[in-house]
């Protein structure tokens, strides 16, 4: 969820600023001997990423965006649970102090706009994220390389 602003440089090229709310939840599953962990990382990050957009004049061709992103950690939530064990407890911690607050990432995908009124365009976005959390730590390992991928839909107001 979030709002945008673009300024067009010349022809085909425009910046778009943003500001998002991202929630990110990753859950594993470990054999570890003869029970199974549940592992759950939930992340909720606040991002301000500034694109590049190149939009040809032709209007069947989808556009490019490519920028970096500045991200603030909001929330940061670590469970493990055991399946088969006799300990069946859920430990929920929390780990921001484990991870940096500040971040960065690249963006990068293409997107398409379809002319619903005179100045109203309906949006669809397909983003990859590459991007890095450094903090050195014993918790889990002192680098964490963070990479997504989102599906962004919404209204273009011109």
């Amino acid at each position: 969820m979030g709002i945008s602003l673009g300024i067009n440089l010349w022809n085909d090229f425009a910046v778009i600023s943003e500001v998002n709310f991202q929630a990110s939840n990753v859950k594993m599953h470990i054999l570890d001997g003869t029970d199974i962990i549940d592992q759950e990382f939930k992340l909720t990050f606040l991002k301000f990423p500034i694109l590049l957009r190149y939009c040809p004049d032709l209007h069947f061709i989808p556009y490019l965006i490519i920028g970096p992103s500045f991200n603030y950690l909001i929330k940061a939530r670590y469970s493990a649970s055991a399946v088969f064990s006799n300990l069946n407890t859920k430990n929920d911690i929390s780990i921001k102090n484990k991870l940096p607050s500040i971040s960065t990432s690249m963006e990068f995908g293409i997107g398409k706009k379809i002319n619903l009124a005179n100045t109203v365009f309906l949006l669809f976005e397909i983003r990859g994220q590459l991007g890095i959390l450094v903090k050195d730590n014993s918790f889990f390992t002192p680098k964490w390389y963070t990479k997504g991928l989102q599906i962004v839909c919404g209204l273009n107001l011109n």
